[in-house]
C-alpha cells in the first residue's frame, strides 16, 4: 500500500499544481477584466470546485478535467487580453480584437489546460538538469521467477526458449 502511494504522489502533485493554477488564472483574469467581484467570487468557486474534482479523481479523468479547466478560464482570459492590451484606436464603443490578444488568451489557456503535463515535464527536466555528470538511469525490470518455470517446464528449441506465435508443432492425445 505504501509503494502505491509513492507511485501516485507526483500524480497527485501534478493534478495539485493544475488545479491552483485553474483557480489563481481564473481569478486573476476576472480581477483583471474589471468584472463585478460577485462575478470573481462565482468563478472562483467554480474553479475550486473543478479544482477539487480533479483531485479527486486522478488518472484517466485527467482529459476531462484539463478541459473544464480551459473552458472555465476562456472567457475570463479573453475578456482580461482585451482589457489589458488596448487595440490603439479612439473609438470606446466598438473595440476590436488584435491577433496579439488572441494569442495571448490562447497561450495562457493552453497553459491552464496542460498545466498537470507542464509540471511533470518541468520536474523530470529539473531532475535531469540537476545530476549534469550522472547519466539518468532507467531502473530494469526484473525477470518474473514464472517466465523462469515456464521455461524450464516446456520443452522448447533451446534452453529457456518457448514458442509465443503460429500453432502447435505437434498434436498431443490424451
Amino acid at each position: 500500500m505504501e509503494q502505491d502511494r509513492d507511485i501516485a504522489t507526483p500524480y497527485t502533485r501534478a493534478a495539485s499544481f493544475a488545479a491552483v493554477t485553474t483557480v489563481l488564472v481564473a481569478v486573476a483574469a476576472g480581477a483583471l477584466s474589471g468584472s463585478q467581484p460577485l462575478h470573481t467570487a462565482t468563478l472562483c468557486v467554480a474553479a475550486f470546485a473543478v479544482g477539487l474534482m480533479r483531485l479527486a479523481q486522478p488518472g484517466r479523468h485527467r482529459g476531462y478535467f484539463a478541459a473544464a479547466s480551459a473552458i472555465l478560464v476562456s472567457g475570463p482570459v479573453v475578456h482580461a487580453a482585451v482589457t489589458v492590451l488596448p487595440d490603439g484606436t479612439e473609438h470606446s464603443g466598438d473595440r476590436g480584437i488584435l491577433p496579439l490578444q488572441v494569442v495571448l488568451a490562447v497561450l495562457v489557456i493552453a497553459a491552464v489546460a496542460g498545466a498537470e503535463t507542464l509540471y511533470m515535464l518541468a520536474g523530470t527536466l529539473w531532475r535531469a538538469l540537476r545530476l549534469p555528470g550522472r547519466p539518468l538511469r532507467v531502473a530494469a525490470r526484473p525477470p518474473s521467477p514464472l517466465v523462469d518455470v515456464l521455461a524450464a517446464a516446456v520443452p522448447g528449441p533451446g534452453v529457456g526458449q518457448f514458442r509465443r506465435r503460429g500453432p502447435p508443432s505437434r498434436l498431443i492425445v490424451a
